[in-house]
């Protein structure tokens, strides 16, 4: 079995839902819809009460959104409470969360995507829920968050560093997940799959972002949750060629339970 662990299926707009969904059940994958505004997070919901076991929710709000909520934050969070209190059946997590100082620079956006991430680490740990963190040019802030808020339960999702840098999470969380996605198929992401190729399995995870960051084999064209097993080949792959003593089956039993373990299943 496979956990694509972090889609926007909502987004996916070349294949009809019911043919998504479809595939997932007859490839016997499960995934997580992450939310990334109120709007998304409420979608996610629908659609993991829709589609049971299949589909799990998070919600929250990306960096690159949290203007819109920016004259009621308490406002938002308090109406991110009650969807958690209400659904606590299908959301698994919180996020996705951080910062993004890709787009603009760093000091127009560092304080208010901080006060939005400390909002979600603090529902996150009133609920006992792992945070979703989308992390992007913005490695020291992340990581200087999480230990100021003492915070270690979080999948640091869509892993663009280097293994220095996965290293120094991991020895701050020895339980954190860190997941990769379809760029790890790319010729240019040496970084990343050093990482994957070196860092221990138990803090690996597997996930599609769809529909963007489509592996290399459909690259041009949208992404969708089962294509997470792409991913799990380039993982199986490196690590194999780097001489571990590991199996592929071995190798897939153990991501996919490291998402169960992450997100409470």
């Amino acid at each position: 079995m496979l956990f694509d662990t972090h889609s926007h299926i909502y987004m996916c707009n070349k294949k009809q839902e019911l043919e998504i969904i479809q595939a997932l059940k007859d490839e016997d994958i499960k995934t997580t819809s992450i939310g990334v505004d109120l709007e998304t997070s409420k979608k996610s919901i629908e659609l993991a009460l829709k589609y049971g076991k299949t589909i799990y929710a998070s919600i929250g709000i990306h960096p690159n959104d949290v203007g819109k909520y920016k004259d009621d934050i308490d406002g938002i969070f308090e109406v991110f409470e009650k969807l958690i209190i209400e659904n606590s059946n299908v959301i698994v997590g919180i996020g996705e969360t951080g910062f993004d100082f890709y787009h603009d620079k760093k000091e127009d956006k560092l304080e208010l995507q901080e006060i939005f991430f400390k909002k979600h680490i603090f529902l996150a740990k009133k609920y006992s829920l792992p945070i979703i963190i989308h992390s992007r040019n913005a490695r020291d802030d992340t990581f200087r968050v999480l230990v100021e808020e003492d915070f270690k339960n979080f999948i640091l999702h869509c892993f663009g560093e280097d293994l220095e840098y996965a290293s120094k999470i991991i020895d701050f969380s020895n339980n954190c997940k860190i997941s990769f996605a379809g760029n790890i198929t790319y010729k240019s992401s040496i970084n990343i799959q050093n990482t994957a190729q070196n860092i221990p399995l138990k803090n690996i995870l597997i996930e599609t972002d769809s529909p963007f960051l489509t592996p290399q084999i459909f690259r041009g064209s949208e992404n969708y949750p089962n294509y997470v097993k792409y991913v799990l080949e380039k993982i199986v792959d490196l690590r194999l060629s780097s001489g571990k003593k590991e199996r592929f089956n071995e190798i897939e039993d153990i991501i996919y339970k490291n998402s169960l373990e992450i997100y409470g299943l």
